[in-house]
Protein backbone atom coordinates (compact mmCIF):
# COMPACT_ATOMS: atom_id res chain seq x y z
CA UNK A 1 0.00 0.00 0.00
CA UNK A 2 1.43 3.15 -0.74
CA UNK A 3 1.49 5.80 2.10
CA UNK A 4 0.27 9.80 0.56
CA UNK A 5 2.18 11.04 3.39
CA UNK A 6 5.07 9.59 1.96
CA UNK A 7 7.36 12.40 0.04
CA UNK A 8 4.96 15.11 0.73
CA UNK A 9 5.78 17.77 3.14
CA UNK A 10 4.42 18.37 6.59
CA UNK A 11 5.10 21.86 6.95
CA UNK A 12 2.08 23.15 5.32
CA UNK A 13 0.22 21.10 7.70
CA UNK A 14 1.79 23.13 10.50
CA UNK A 15 2.69 26.36 9.59
CA UNK A 16 2.00 29.22 11.67
CA UNK A 17 0.71 27.02 14.17
CA UNK A 18 1.56 28.26 17.74
CA UNK A 19 2.45 25.48 20.25
CA UNK A 20 2.75 27.73 23.23
CA UNK A 21 -1.02 27.05 23.89
CA UNK A 22 -1.91 23.61 23.40
CA UNK A 23 -3.23 22.88 26.80
CA UNK A 24 -6.89 22.22 25.42
CA UNK A 25 -6.15 20.54 22.41
CA UNK A 26 -3.46 18.11 24.70
CA UNK A 27 -6.61 17.65 26.91
CA UNK A 28 -8.90 16.58 23.27
CA UNK A 29 -6.19 14.64 22.08
CA UNK A 30 -6.53 12.55 25.20
CA UNK A 31 -10.32 12.29 24.22
CA UNK A 32 -9.33 11.42 21.03
CA UNK A 33 -7.42 8.80 22.28
CA UNK A 34 -10.40 7.78 24.77
CA UNK A 35 -12.73 7.77 21.51
CA UNK A 36 -14.52 9.85 22.98
CA UNK A 37 -16.39 13.45 21.68
CA UNK A 38 -15.33 12.83 18.06
CA UNK A 39 -16.89 14.23 14.65
CA UNK A 40 -14.60 13.20 12.07
CA UNK A 41 -13.46 9.42 11.17
CA UNK A 42 -10.93 8.79 9.11
CA UNK A 43 -10.54 5.14 7.16
CA UNK A 44 -7.13 4.49 6.25
CA UNK A 45 -5.53 1.98 4.19
CA UNK A 46 -6.59 -0.78 2.21
CA UNK A 47 -8.84 -2.04 5.24
CA UNK A 48 -10.30 1.30 5.40
CA UNK A 49 -9.27 1.13 9.61
CA UNK A 50 -11.03 3.95 11.13
CA UNK A 51 -9.31 6.85 13.30
CA UNK A 52 -11.14 9.62 14.95
CA UNK A 53 -10.09 12.56 15.62
CA UNK A 54 -12.36 16.11 16.38
CA UNK A 55 -13.34 18.34 13.81
CA UNK A 56 -12.75 21.75 15.39
CA UNK A 57 -8.88 20.96 16.35
CA UNK A 58 -8.52 19.69 12.82
CA UNK A 59 -9.74 22.72 11.41
CA UNK A 60 -8.04 25.17 13.66
CA UNK A 61 -4.52 23.58 13.51
CA UNK A 62 -4.79 22.51 9.78
CA UNK A 63 -5.61 24.42 7.08
CA UNK A 64 -4.45 21.66 4.81
CA UNK A 65 -6.89 19.09 6.96
CA UNK A 66 -9.80 21.84 7.41
CA UNK A 67 -10.16 22.12 3.29
CA UNK A 68 -9.24 18.27 3.08
CA UNK A 69 -13.01 17.96 5.62
CA UNK A 70 -13.96 20.45 3.20
CA UNK A 71 -13.51 19.17 0.33
CA UNK A 72 -15.13 16.99 -1.66
CA UNK A 73 -11.98 14.77 -3.29
CA UNK A 74 -8.29 15.66 -1.88
CA UNK A 75 -6.33 14.49 -5.11
CA UNK A 76 -8.51 12.41 -6.67
CA UNK A 77 -7.93 9.80 -3.82
CA UNK A 78 -9.60 10.90 -0.97
CA UNK A 79 -13.16 11.24 -0.42
CA UNK A 80 -15.80 13.19 2.04
CA UNK A 81 -19.07 11.83 3.31
CA UNK A 82 -20.64 13.37 6.21
CA UNK A 83 -23.33 10.24 8.16
CA UNK A 84 -24.69 10.39 11.36
CA UNK A 85 -23.10 13.36 12.55
CA UNK A 86 -19.89 12.11 11.84
CA UNK A 87 -17.90 13.44 9.08
CA UNK A 88 -16.04 10.20 7.13
CA UNK A 89 -12.81 11.12 5.25
CA UNK A 90 -11.79 8.07 2.96
CA UNK A 91 -7.74 8.03 2.64
CA UNK A 92 -7.12 4.77 0.93
CA UNK A 93 -3.36 5.73 0.17
CA UNK A 94 -2.73 6.71 3.95
CA UNK A 95 -1.42 4.42 6.60
CA UNK A 96 -3.04 4.33 9.63
CA UNK A 97 -0.07 4.24 11.68
CA UNK A 98 1.15 7.99 9.57
CA UNK A 99 -2.06 9.05 10.41
CA UNK A 100 -1.71 8.54 13.83
CA UNK A 101 1.27 10.27 14.17
CA UNK A 102 0.18 13.40 12.15
CA UNK A 103 -2.70 13.64 14.46
CA UNK A 104 -0.26 13.54 17.65
CA UNK A 105 1.49 16.42 16.16
CA UNK A 106 -1.34 18.77 15.43
CA UNK A 107 -2.84 17.93 19.13
CA UNK A 108 0.22 17.87 20.90
CA UNK A 109 2.90 19.45 18.74
CA UNK A 110 5.40 16.47 20.46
Amino acid sequence: MRDCLSGISLQPVVDGLDWSECGVLRELGEYRRQGAYTDVAFLCGDDMERVDAHRAALECRSPFLSGLIRSAFCESCCNVAEEDSVIKVMVPDVGKTALEKLLELLYTGK
